[in-house]
C-alpha cells in the first residue's frame, strides 16, 4: 500500500478542482442526459435530382427505340386487334352518357343561343361534352351571336307611333320613351312607317283662350 503524504493531498485536490472547472464533452453530455448530440443524417433516396418522384429523363435514342417498337407492335402483332378493341371499350366505358331530358335542355338552351359555357354550368357536364352531343345531332357547333336587342312594350310602340305622327323627331321620342334611336328606327320600319326627317309644322296658329274676349 502507498502512503499518504501532504503533497499528494493537494496534487489530488488541484486536480479535482481543475476538472470541475472544465465543460464536460459533447458526447458526455449527450449521453448523460441520455440523448445523443450528434446529428441524424438525412435520409438518402434511390432516385437522382431534387425531386425524389421524377425518374431521370429518357435520351433521344431511347425514345428513338420506344417508338419503332410500338410501330412494330401495331404494324406486325397479331395481338394489337385485341389489345385496340379493349382500349377502345374502356375509353366507351368512362365516356359520360347523358339522359334524354339533358340533351333536349341542351338542344333548347342552344336554340336560344346560349354557349357552351352557360350550358356547361347548367348541365354540369364538360363543353366537350355538349360539342360531342351536338355533332352526333348534326347540330352546328359554331359560335352563336347572342340576340341582345331590346324589346319595346306594346304601349310604349303605341306612344312612338303616335309622337311620330305629330312630327316629333327621333331625339325628342327618344327622351320621352328613353331608349336610343336606333330602336325607335327599327320600331318604325317594323310597322312600315317612314323614317324620313319630318319637317315640323312651324305656322303660327290662333289661341282660343279666354283672352280672345280682347280682340
Amino acid at each position: 500500500m502507498s502512503e499518504t503524504t501532504p503533497e499528494t493531498d493537494t496534487r489530488s485536490t488541484n486536480l479535482i478542482a481543475r476538472n470541475s472547472q472544465q465543460e464536460p464533452h459533447s458526447h458526455s453530455a449527450g449521453y448523460a442526459a441520455g440523448t445523443s448530440a450528434r446529428p441524424l443524417r438525412p435520409k438518402r433516396s434511390h432516385h437522382r435530382g431534387s425531386n425524389p418522384s421524377r425518374r431521370p429523363p429518357v435520351s433521344k435514342e431511347q425514345r428513338q427505340k420506344l417508338s419503332a417498337a410500338q410501330r412494330a407492335y401495331v404494324a406486325n402483332d397479331p395481338r394489337w386487334a385485341e389489345h385496340r378493341r379493349k382500349l377502345a371499350a374502356a375509353q366507351e366505358a368512362k365516356r359520360v352518357t347523358l339522359m334524354e331530358n339533358e340533351v333536349a335542355a341542351i338542344i333548347e338552351m342552344r336554340a336560344k343561343g346560349r354557349n357552351f359555357s352557360y350550358i356547361a354550368d347548367e348541365i354540369g357536364v364538360c363543353r366537350d361534352v355538349i360539342g360531342r352531343e351536338l355533332n352526333a345531332l348534326g347540330i352546328s357547333t359554331a359560335p352563336i351571336r347572342p340576340d341582345r336587342r331590346m324589346t319595346l312594350m306594346e304601349n310604349e310602340v303605341a306612344a312612338i307611333v303616335a309622337m311620330r305622327k305629330k312630327g316629333r323627331s327621333f331625339e325628342y321620342i327618344a327622351e320621352e320613351i328613353g331608349v336610343c334611336r336606333g330602336v325607335i328606327k327599327r320600331e318604325l320600319i317594323a310597322l312600315g312607317i317612314s323614317t324620313a326627317p319630318v319637317k315640323a309644322d312651324r305656322r303660327a296658329r290662333r289661341g282660343r283662350g279666354f283672352w280672345r274676349c280682347f280682340d
